[in-house]
């Protein structure tokens, strides 16, 4: 952006799509945009590939995070169903078969709830996004849009952008 309130109206209208309830296209779109604004390689693999997960972002050190989203299940479920978490596993093998057994892996999965059903064992270390990690991650967000418009963007260097990244987490 040549405007730095551009900087804010662009992130509140991110945040405004990474919210459950959504259409799931939008949800996984907005993930892959956010993905983009932190610097990352984002990739949607099931939309691109037909196959794959949601999201999947190549981090620094060639570290990376695969995401399956299920920002659409129905507020009042209390449980994540065997269903998804045998989805998230089958796109933890399509990673291995893909990058390799040595490629560093977050598995996260994007839920309503972290309580899972009986029959349900997803991957170990998943790490699960509800809905009030969702909100800490908007303010973050929303927080780092205001200090990024808080100067003229040509007056950023690339050292300053990933230092006011990391203070805000």
């Amino acid at each position: 952006h040549t405007d730095p309130n551009a900087i804010t109206v662009s992130v509140e209208a991110l945040t405004n799509s990474l919210v459950f309830g959504v259409n799931h296209s939008r949800f996984e779109a907005a993930w892959a945009e956010l993905g983009t604004i932190l610097g990352f390689k984002s990739e949607r693999p099931e939309e691109e590939l037909g196959k794959g997960p949601d999201g999947l972002w190549v981090m620094p050190d060639n570290h990376y995070m695969l995401v399956e989203i299920k920002n659409e299940v129905e507020p009042d479920r209390i449980e994540i169903y065997q269903s998804e978490a045998e989805q998230l596993s089958n796109s933890s093998n399509w990673f291995l078969k893909e990058y390799g057994k040595g490629t560093p892996v977050t598995l996260l999965l994007v839920h309503r709830t972290e309580i899972l059903a009986d029959s349900a064992y997803p991957p170990t270390n998943t790490m699960v996004m509800t809905p009030k990690k969702l909100e800490e991650l908007h303010g973050r967000l929303r927080a780092f849009a205001a200090a990024l418009a808080g100067k003229a963007p040509e007056s950023w260097t690339a050292s300053d952008v990933g230092k006011l990244l990391a203070s805000h987490r």
